[in-house]
């Protein structure tokens, strides 16, 4: 779409017009492209962890823990730390009770894809997008971990 009606504001934050008046939308995803040519999605800009100097991208390790035959939902989000910058939690939903084993396996398989787990929670529920119900929103996320930690 050319605008956003009744909302300058939006269009000054997600709109780009080029020198030929062409309208590009800024859609916050990050990709690269590989020795081939290949354009891999990476991930959303503002969901990026910056953990000891290092880029990290939560799509990855959500698509990793979701192949796990117990996980129902996942999500990977950096949390505020001093030594790190950002330390990065695992936050999972299971299908099944919780057992000892489903720890194991997670930290085994983040191990396997040289994917650093700082923290791991286990929770009902993993807040998601009202729209599409697709992305996580991970700063209700944080409030929701923030909340169990107060309660803990």
């Amino acid at each position: 779409c050319r605008d956003y009606y009744n909302n300058p504001e939006a269009f000054s934050r997600a709109k780009i017009r080029d020198t030929d008046g062409t309208i590009w939308h800024r859609t916050g995803d990050l990709a690269r492209l590989d020795s081939k040519g290949y354009l891999w999605m990476v991930g959303r800009v503002h969901n990026t962890i910056q953990r000891a100097g290092q880029y990290i991208f939560p799509v990855r390790a959500e698509l990793v823990l979701q192949k796990l035959p117990f996980v129902r939902q996942a999500a990977y989000l950096g949390q505020p730390d001093t030594k790190f910058g950002e330390r990065t939690a695992c936050v999972v939903v299971l299908d099944v009770p919780e057992q000892a084993h489903h720890r194991t396996e997670i930290e085994r398989i983040m191990q396997k894809y040289d994917l650093p787990m700082d923290e791991l929670h286990f929770v009902d529920a993993i807040p998601m997008d009202p729209r599409h119900h697709s992305k996580v929103e991970y700063d209700a996320l944080r409030q929701q971990l923030k909340a169990q930690a107060t309660h803990a």
